[in-house]
């Protein structure tokens, strides 16, 4: 049987009170704005934290491939899709990557790096559309999810 972490509670219980007294707390200036920005770094925060304890730290053999394929992409090197043997992904994080590497970040911190960002773009982006939009509880919630997915998740996305 699953149990929730002390962590998930807490975020659990953070996020219902922020449904339940959105309403109340939008009538305040700029209440959204500021929930807004602390979620914000928040998730920024704790992506740092992840990156600097596991994503930094560890690998598996997808990331040496794309190792390979960032250096290779550096030089000026490109070679046709899964040349690498991977059948199911293709080096786009390796790609991405090439300034980083060309700036001297060093490939086990660049890789990880950018497949953070490309994990968290699609909930930032989206939030900030919607709250663009005026549809600032959606954004809320939006920009939240990642916040509430399992300590797994947020493992495994780090790798690639």
């Amino acid at each position: 049987m699953n149990t929730l972490s002390q962590r998930e509670i807490t975020l659990w219980l953070f996020f219902y009170i922020i449904i339940c007294n959105f309403k109340s707390m939008m009538k305040k200036h700029y209440i959204d704005q500021l929930l807004f920005f602390v979620i914000l770094c928040s998730i920024l925060a704790y992506w740092c934290l992840i990156l600097q304890s596991f994503g930094f730290e560890y690998t598996e053999s997808d990331q040496a491939i794309m190792w390979q394929g960032l250096q290779d992409y550096s030089n000026g090197n490109f070679y046709e899709p899964r040349f690498y043997g991977q059948a199911y992904n293709s080096s786009l994080e390796a790609f991405c990557a090439v300034p980083l590497y060309k700036l001297g970040v060093s490939p086990h911190i660049a890789l990880p790096f950018i497949t953070s960002v490309f994990t968290l773009l699609p909930f930032i982006g989206i939030s900030i559309y919607s709250y663009l939009k005026k549809n600032k509880f959606i954004a809320l919630v939006i920009l939240s999810i990642p916040l509430l997915m399992p300590i797994e998740y947020d493992m495994i996305t780090t790798l690639g």
